[in-house]
């Protein structure tokens, strides 16, 4: 999983008015969550949260193979959560939407908030 930094975005989005969305945006917004869905696909966007590594690094740090990483960075790239540079025969990966910052904070301030909350009510019961 993503580490997780400070819970900054709450209070923005505790207050973000409530928008129907329609139907092609919804599959839109579904499809980003799929993709954003596999543990593997998580850890390469963690491998390159502090900037661009080639392929073979981010096989190395997150201990999948190579077809297997390169499967996955394809589809992060055709989505346009990554981008892609080749540099003599290397290929390097990097961040291309920095949304992705923001939602992984979101999401671990929530599991951070929930695992806080149940820690809390099992020192009650005890």
């Amino acid at each position: 999983m993503l580490e997780c930094v400070n819970p900054l975005l709450q209070p923005a989005l505790m207050s973000a008015k409530k928008k129907p969305m329609p139907p092609a945006v919804l599959s839109h917004v579904a499809r980003r969550f799929a993709l954003l869905g596999e543990p593997t696909r998580l850890g390469i966007l963690q491998c390159l949260m502090d900037g661009e590594l080639p392929v073979n690094d981010i096989v190395r740090a997150t201990g999948a193979s190579q077809a297997n990483v390169s499967r996955h960075l394809k589809a992060l790239h055709d989505a346009a959560l990554v981008s892609r540079r080749r540099q003599g025969i290397q290929v390097f990966y990097g961040i291309a939407d920095p949304s992705l910052f923001r939602l992984c904070e979101i999401v671990c301030v929530s599991l951070t908030d929930k695992a806080m909350a149940e820690a809390q009510a099992l020192r009650r019961h005890s």
